[in-house]
């Protein structure tokens, strides 16, 4: 009986530490989704035109963070070995 409860006790604590991460996670997920939502309804109650402002602006916003995003992903690894090699 105590080898069928180790494999059950190791899945309870498994899930229990993945939950303690995975639940923060998911609730800062949330949040930002109910952010947006709630911008999104705030915006549409001012018109179409501010709606679709602030969806052309989101989306120019979206496309510069990406770029500049990129750009420090690229950059990042090789610059300390440079300043390294110095």
């Amino acid at each position: 009986m105590t080898a069928m409860s180790a494999p059950s006790s190791l899945l309870a604590s498994e899930l229990k530490a993945t939950l303690g991460i995975a639940l923060p996670l998911a609730g800062a997920q949330l949040s930002q989704v109910l952010m947006g939502f709630i911008g999104a309804a705030m915006m549409g109650r001012l018109g179409g035109d501010s709606f679709a402002a602030g969806g052309l602006g989101a989306a120019l916003y979206f496309t510069v963070l990406l770029v500049f995003q990129g750009l420090l992903t690229a950059v990042g690894p090789p610059l300390p070995c440079n300043w390294l090699s110095a």
